[in-house]
């Protein structure tokens, strides 16, 4: 079994929001359970995470081990909604079936995702990205997309920039 944690970044009435997730997977039947405060919305997300990151695997001729996934939000009151939290999931994924993940714990990753892996913008990046600075993150990725210029995030287009490092 793997376990796994990571954080979402949010907004909400234009501050930026940092929740912590935490993602067991183990070898079963693609079954897809959660517990905590998840919405549908965040489940429907979390899914394309998953599917998007077995899509990037076989592209890549890395091993996906049929695996049941738990998504657990251990804050009882969170307003999840939104895309933003799409990248975060599949770097999640992505790091219980490929150990070289080039990302660490003082990661922190915000962004919208497609089924085929291209990571697309978000909305409220700045005040999402000065949240992440504040608590001590020391490298923020985000869409390479976004408009906005900000100084020292991490680019990326493609959950495939997550495998090269």
């Amino acid at each position: 079994m793997q376990y796994l944690q990571g954080w979402l970044v949010g907004e909400e009435n234009t501050t930026g929001v940092l929740v912590p997730f935490e993602l067991a997977v183990r070898v079963g039947t693609n079954q897809v359970t959660s517990s905590g405060p998840v919405s549908c919305d965040v489940m429907s997300s979390f899914h394309l995470g998953i599917w998007s990151t077995q899509l990037l695997l076989h592209r890549n001729g890395i091993t996906y081990t049929p695996s049941d996934f738990h998504l657990h939000l251990p804050l009882h009151q969170t307003k999840g909604f939104g895309p933003s939290c799409r990248l975060s999931f599949a770097h999640a994924v992505i790091s219980a079936f490929v150990s070289t993940s080039s990302t660490t714990h003082d990661t922190v990753l915000t962004g919208d995702l497609n089924l085929c892996g291209d990571v697309l913008p978000v909305g409220g990046l700045l005040n999402k990205v000065n949240a992440a600075c504040a608590v001590g993150f020391k490298s923020i990725i985000v869409p390479d997309a976004q408009p906005e210029a900000i100084n020292g995030v991490v680019r990326i287009r493609h959950l495939q920039d997550l495998l090269e490092g």
